[in-house]
């Protein structure tokens, strides 16, 4: 499953400027449409990508999309819950340790959290 953050593009289209900066450029509402329906796609070919290098070895695995609620973690654990999984796998990123403390960390809230094992990967090429 790919969790997918939908209307970020209109997000950025319509952030108000503060002080003295200069506004924002302008972003028409259908070119915020095509970038979030790009992400989109995006997100499926992850999801597709995703479910078959977990068929590939052997593990039962469907492509889905989800848009995000609230956080990532709240809504992979929703979608976890309510369709019985028996695993949650998620990537890590191998942020600095100030993102963590600034912003959370979705692999540590699903490990204390999630109705369900869960498997942190990272990427071999990576260094964390």
């Amino acid at each position: 499953m790919v969790v997918w953050e939908a209307g970020v593009a209109f997000d950025l289209a319509t952030i108000p400027s503060a002080g003295l900066e200069p506004p924002p450029a302008q972003l028409d509402l259908r070119a915020a449409a095509d970038l979030d329906q790009a992400d989109y796609a995006a997100a499926q070919q992850m999801a597709r990508h995703g479910a078959a290098i977990a068929r590939s070895h052997g593990m039962p695995a469907d492509a889905l999309v989800v848009a995000d609620e609230m956080t990532v973690s709240d809504t992979l654990i929703r979608v976890a819950t309510e369709t019985n999984a028996g695993t949650v796998v998620v990537g890590r990123h191998g942020h600095s340790a100030l993102y963590h403390v600034l912003l959370g960390s979705t692999a540590k809230d699903l490990l204390e959290r999630a109705p369900c094992p869960v498997l942190v990967v990272r990427h071999p090429e990576r260094k964390s």
